[in-house]
């Protein structure tokens, strides 16, 4: 339940960070949370790293226009 919680609240600083932050302080981010997911329980991890990937590319691919 606690994992789901910091879920939560990274979700809400991505939505905070998509309109202020540029492509390397997103891929910074997102290495930061990938290395902070590793040491997760597997399947916590597997789900975390889904979800990080698919909000970083929708990310990146919107600031590419």
């Amino acid at each position: 339940m606690n994992t789901d919680n910091q879920m939560e609240q990274q979700r809400q600083q991505w939505r905070q960070a998509q309109h202020q932050m540029t492509r390397s302080q997103l891929r910074t981010l997102r290495d930061q949370w990938l290395e902070r997911g590793s040491q997760l329980p597997l399947q916590a991890n597997a789900r975390r790293l889904m979800w990080l990937r698919l909000r970083c590319s929708l990310l990146l691919a919107q600031q590419r226009f």
